[in-house]
């Protein structure tokens, strides 16, 4: 049972990781220099150290490209500061997620551990 919930955490995982790819490549393609406009002339190796939290964040990063009247304003900066703590907040709660579905499925059975003996001296 524990196995099959896995394997369906990783599918999941899976697949939100492809729509963060998908959704990356669409941001980079169409929406990045009107959120940004400093990211203009970034690089490749810009986008590469990017990628990886578009990737990861895919469902904020969707929500802000298709809002209207993005861009900077008096407000901006209370804006980013709650953006930053609905991600870190995301990013905390996935990551305790991932790290106890980790430990279950590597931890050995005691069943499964072979027979020891202890020698007293």
């Amino acid at each position: 049972m524990i196995e099959t919930a896995i394997s369906l955490l990783l599918k999941i995982a899976a697949a939100y990781g492809v729509a963060g790819i998908a959704i990356a490549i669409w941001f980079f393609a169409r929406h990045i220099k009107r959120l940004d406009p400093a990211t203009a002339g970034g690089s490749l190796g810009f986008r590469v150290l990017v990628a990886p939290g578009i990737i990861a964040l895919w469902p904020l990063i969707v929500m802000k490209a298709v809002r209207p009247g993005i861009g900077g304003g008096p407000d901006r900066a209370e804006e980013l500061r709650r953006s930053h703590r609905r991600a870190i907040l995301i990013l905390t709660v996935v990551g305790i997620m991932a790290f106890a579905a980790a430990l279950t499925w590597r931890a050995p059975a005691f069943k499964s551990l072979p027979e020891t003996e202890t020698t007293r001296p």
